[in-house]
C-alpha cells in the first residue's frame, strides 16, 4: 500500500519561493540573482600613499562595502572578519578603514596615521549589502613617505598642532617658520590666508588641496571656488622667497590665487633667492593697488633662476601722480637665467606706465620668453607688451622671445616690444622669433617692436606683425629703429621672414619700418619680408618708400621681399590659409644655420610658433604651411 503524501499549505509555497527569489542565489529556477560575495573589477583594490596616510580606490560588480587593514609588512595575515572588525591577525586594533560604495559601485577610503618610512601590508575585504563576505582578503603591499610635508587648513588647524596630515596647521607662516627637519614642501587647503608669507629655507608652497581630503586638489582652475587656495598679504610682498633652498630639489609656488594689499608697493610674488631654482606654475597672482608700484611677479637678485609657467599674471592697479604709478606683470630688475612659458600676462592699469613684462638686466640667451598669451596694460600714458632695459654696462640682454600672442592699444603710447641700452657697452640684442603681435595706435604713437638707441643687433625673424591707426594725433609702425646723432649706438637690426600687415584708417599713415634720419642711425637689414597695406614699406624721415623698387635702389642688399594680400586667417591667430599667395608661403629664408631659432626637442629641426616643423623654402610670418 502506497502511503498518501501530505500537500503543503499554497501560501507556505508561495513564502518559499519569493525567499529564493530575493535571495539572489536563483531559487527554484537558479538563475534569478548573485548569491555569490562581490569581486573586484580589474584594477581593484589600488592604494596611493600621501605622507603617513594611505587612499584606497576600488570597483566592486555590486554595490557593498570595502573595510581595509595595514600591517607591518611581514606581519602574519588578518582574516576576513578581522579586516572587517579591523583587526591584526592577533585580534587587536590595527590601523584601519572602511567606505561602501557609491551608486556606480566605486569605493574611495584612506588610513590615516600610519609611521612614516615604513613598509606595510594593506589587506582589503569587500562585502555586498546581504553580508555576504569575501572568502579571502587582497594584500597590497606600501610604503609609507619620509616625513617631508607640512600640512595647512585654515578650516581646521591650528598653529599649536604639529603640521602633520590629520593635525594641520591654520597659518602658512607658521608652517614655513616651523623647525621641524626633513620639511620640503608645504601643502596647503582651501580658504583665504590673510598673512605675508616668506620662505626661506627652501620650503615649497603647494595650494589647492581639500582639507578633508588632502588627496584631493584643484590646482589648474584655481579660480574655481572648489579649493580655491587665496593668500592676501598685507605687506610689499604677498609671499616672499628669499636665501637658498635646503635640498637640491630646489623651490616651488603651485596653485595658489596670490595678492598684494599694501598701499604704496604692491608685488604678488617676490624672489630673491641666492641658490636653485624656482618653479612659479599654475597659479593666479595679482599685482594689487600699491600708489607707487604694483606688480604680480617681482625678481631682484642676480642669482634668482626661475621657471615661471602656466600662470595668469596682472600687474595690478597704481595710480600713483607724475613719475610712479607703474604697473607690470613681470618685473625683472635684476636676476639670472629666466624662463616664462605659456602664461596669460597683463600689464595692469598703472597711472604712469603698464609693462607685461620688464626686464633691466642683461639676460642671456639661455634666458627664454616662450609661448604667452601678453597684452600690455592699459596705462593711459605709456605701455609695453614686454620692455627690455639693459642697464649694465660691458654687458649683452640677448633674451630669445618666440611663438608669443603680444597686444598693446592703449591712449598713450603703445609698444609690443622696446629695446634699449645703456651705452655702447651695454647691448641689447633679443631674439625675436615666430611671434603674432597685434598693436594699434589708439592714442598717440604706437610700436609693434622699437629698438631705442639700442648697441647691438637684435634678431626679428618669422614674425607676424598687425598694426593699426585708428587715432588722429600720432603715427604708427612696424619696426622702429631709433638712435641720436649726439649718441653713438646704432641700432643693427636684422629683419629676416616677417609679415607686415598695415590697417590705416582714412587719413592716417603708418609705416612698417622706420629708421631714424642721422649720421649715427645704423642700416638695419630688411630681407625676404612681406607688406600688405602700409602707406610706406620703409621711412627714414627724409626718405618715404612705397614699393620694393624703391627699397632696392635705396637700400641695394634688401633682397627678396614683396608686396602681396597675405590672406591670413582671423584674430588673434593670424594664421596662414590655403589661399595665402605661395610667394609668402615659400619665399622665406631658410635660417636652420640660427642657432639660436628655436627648434624640436630632438633639435633635427627648426620650428613655428605652434611647433611645427620649418621646411625649405621657409614660409614667412609666424607660422610654416607647405
Amino acid at each position: 500500500m502506497v502511503k498518501n503524501k501530505k500537500l503543503l499549505p499554497a501560501a507556505l509555497l508561495t513564502s518559499i519561493f519569493l525567499a529564493a527569489c530575493s535571495s539572489g542565489g536563483g531559487g527554484f529556477f537558479g538563475g534569478g540573482g548573485n548569491a555569490e560575495p562581490p569581486k573586484w573589477q580589474a584594477g581593484s583594490p589600488n592604494a596611493n600613499v600621501l605622507d603617513s596616510n594611505v587612499y584606497v580606490k576600488s570597483e566592486l560588480n555590486k554595490q557593498g562595502t570595502v573595510y581595509c587593514v595595514a600591517v607591518p609588512q611581514g606581519d602574519p595575515e588578518p582574516s576576513p572578519g578581522q579586516v572587517k572588525n579591523g583587526e591584526d591577525a592577533n585580534d587587536d586594533p590595527a590601523f584601519s578603514g572602511f567606505a561602501p560604495t557609491d551608486n556606480d559601485n566605486f569605493s574611495s577610503l584612506k588610513i590615516i596615521g600610519l609611521t612614516y618610512s615604513t613598509h606595510y601590508d594593506v589587506y582589503c575585504v569587500a562585502e555586498d549589502t546581504t553580508s555576504r563576505l569575501q572568502a579571502a582578503a587582497t594584500k597590497i603591499e606600501i610604503s609609507t613617505n619620509e616625513r617631508n610635508t607640512l600640512f595647512v587648513s585654515d578650516s581646521s588647524g591650528d598653529d599649536a598642532n604639529d603640521g602633520s596630515i590629520e593635525h594641520p596647521k591654520k597659518t602658512i607662516g607658521a608652517a614655513a617658520a616651523a623647525p621641524t627637519p626633513g620639511i620640503i614642501r608645504i601643502s596647503v587647503s582651501a580658504g583665504t590666508y590673510n598673512e605675508s608669507v616668506t620662505i626661506g629655507n627652501g620650503r615649497s608652497l603647494y595650494g589647492g588641496f581639500s582639507a578633508t581630503d588632502w588627496s584631493d586638489s584643484n590646482v589648474v582652475n584655481r579660480n574655481n571656488s572648489k579649493y580655491k587656495t587665496s593668500i592676501e598679504g598685507n605687506d610689499s610682498c604677498a609671499v616672499t622667497f628669499t636665501g637658498s633652498p635646503a635640498s637640491s630639489s630646489g623651490w616651488r609656488l603651485q596653485g595658489f590665487v596670490i595678492e598684494s594689499k599694501h598701499s604704496d608697493i604692491s608685488r604678488g610674488v617676490c624672489v630673491n633667492i641666492d641658490a636653485g631654482k624656482l618653479l612659479i606654475d599654475n597659479n593666479t597672482i595679482k599685482g594689487g593697488s600699491g600708489s607707487t608700484q604694483s606688480a604680480g611677479i617681482y625678481i631682484d637678485n642676480i642669482a634668482s633662476n626661475t621657471n615661471i609657467f602656466d600662470n595668469d599674471i596682472n600687474g595690478g592697479t597704481s595710480s600713483g601722480g607724475h613719475g610712479v604709478g607703474n604697473s607690470t606683470g613681470i618685473f625683472i630688475k635684476e636676476a639670472g637665467t629666466q624662463a616664462i612659458y605659456d602664461n596669460s600676462i597683463n600689464g595692469g592699469s598703472g597711472n604712469a606706465s603698464s609693462r607685461g613684462i620688464l626686464i633691466q638686466y642683461p639676460l642671456n640667451s639661455d634666458s627664454k620668453i616662450y609661448r604667452n598669451n601678453i597684452s600690455s596694460g592699459s596705462s593711459s600714458n605709456i605701455s609695453y607688451g614686454i620692455d627690455l632695459r639693459n642697464t649694465q654696462h660691458g654687458s649683452s640682454l640677448e633674451v630669445v622671445i618666440h611663438g608669443n600672442y603680444i597686444t598693446s592699444n592703449t591712449s598713450g603710447f603703445s609698444y609690443g616690444i622696446n629695446a634699449s641700452s645703456l651705452d655702447s657697452l651695454a647691448k641689447a640684442q633679443p631674439r625675436i622669433f615666430n611671434n603674432v603681435m597685434e598693436i594699434t595706435q589708439a592714442g598717440i604713437d604706437a610700436y609693434a617692436m622699437s629698438f631705442d638707441f639700442v648697441s647691438g643687433t637684435p634678431l626679428v625673424y618669422n614674425n607676424t606683425i598687425i598694426v593699426r591707426s585708428v587715432s588722429t594725433s600720432g603715427d604708427a609702425y612696424g619696426i622702429f629703429a631709433n638712435s641720436h646723432h649726439n649718441v653713438d649706438r646704432p641700432t643693427n637690426a636684422d629683419i629676416k621672414n616677417n609679415i607686415f600687415v598695415c590697417q590705416p584708417e582714412s587719413g592716417r599713415t603708418i609705416s612698417a619700418i622706420r629708421e631714424c634720419d642721422s649720421p649715427k642711425c645704423a642700416s638695419v637689414n630688411i630681407q625676404n619680408n612681406s607688406f600688405f597695406g602700409c602707406t610706406y614699406i620703409f621711412n627714414s624721415g627724409s626718405n618715404l618708400l612705397e614699393t620694393i623698387n624703391e627699397l632696392n635702389t635705396f637700400r641695394p642688399g634688401s633682397t627678396g621681399n614683396i608686396i602681396v594680400d597675405p590672406l591670413l586667417s582671423a584674430s588673434p591667430e593670424y594664421d596662414l590659409t590655403a589661399a595665402s599667395p605661395a610667394a609668402l608661403t615659400e619665399g622665406g629664408q631658410d635660417l636652420s644655420g640660427v642657432l639660436s631659432f628655436p627648434g624640436n626637442i630632438s633639435g633635427d629641426s627648426k620650428i613655428d610658433k605652434r611647433g611645427t616643423a620649418r621646411t625649405a623654402p621657409w614660409s614667412m610670418g609666424a607660422y610654416e604651411r607647405d
